[in-house]
């Protein structure tokens, strides 16, 4: 887990990016009545020309009034580019066709991924698939979220921030997790894998993962 510099403990929130095991968090929260995400009312703290765009629990940080990161600490998960793309690429939100559809060989499943890849980028408000730095650094580069955990450290990360907070929230569940995939990512192809290290590249570099 990677903590920014932090003076006084504030109230903690928490910053959905998609396909990170956000519902599972919300939920959990729910059961001990801390309302993150999807059961807490963020339109208040969006910058009015961005409240029409985003689903309220998906909004990048761009979004958010700079008062918002001034009244709560924060969290977000952060996921390695290649699973989190094929986790959106068979998600019913993500792809619908990719989470219904089986493909014949490889091949084709590459020539698909990449083809919902593009067009995936092609529109400004995705809330699917968008690069994970735009919810942790703002544009200047300030790591602006309190503390990033890490998706392949999950439960030991998040119950630590929990106990750090004194929260009782626990991670028992996951929700919305995607049925068992076809393909993988050792199936990723060098094609998909270079439009992947394109579109995510400064998602390697701020999060330090290896890129092949």
């Amino acid at each position: 887990m990677t903590t920014a510099s932090v003076q006084k403990q504030k109230p903690l929130q928490f910053i959905h990016i998609t396909k990170n095991a956000g519902t599972t968090i919300e939920n959990e929260a729910r059961k001990h009545h801390v309302s993150w995400g999807a059961h807490f009312n963020q339109m208040p703290w969006f910058k009015p020309h961005c409240r029409r765009h985003f689903e309220r629990h998906h909004a990048p940080l761009s979004h958010y009034e700079p008062r918002f990161f001034e009244c709560f600490d924060t969290f977000a998960v952060v996921r390695h580019p290649y699973a989190r793309a094929l986790s959106e690429f068979y998600c019913r939100w993500g792809h619908a066709e990719g989470f219904k559809k089986r493909y014949p060989n490889a091949k084709t499943f590459n020539v698909a991924f990449r083809q919902v890849l593009q067009a995936k980028q092609r529109n400004p408000n995705m809330r699917h698939w968008r690069p994970q730095h735009e919810y942790i650094f703002d544009a200047d580069g300030k790591q602006r979220i309190t503390h990033i955990v890490r998706f392949e450290h999950l439960k030991a990360e998040f119950d630590a921030l929990m106990q750090r907070y004194k929260l009782r929230v626990r991670i028992r569940s996951h929700a919305n997790r995607s049925k068992p995939k076809q393909y993988t990512v050792s199936d990723f192809d060098s094609q998909t894998l270079a439009l992947l290290n394109k579109v995510y590249a400064r998602d390697f570099e701020r999060f330090s993962w290896y890129v092949p």
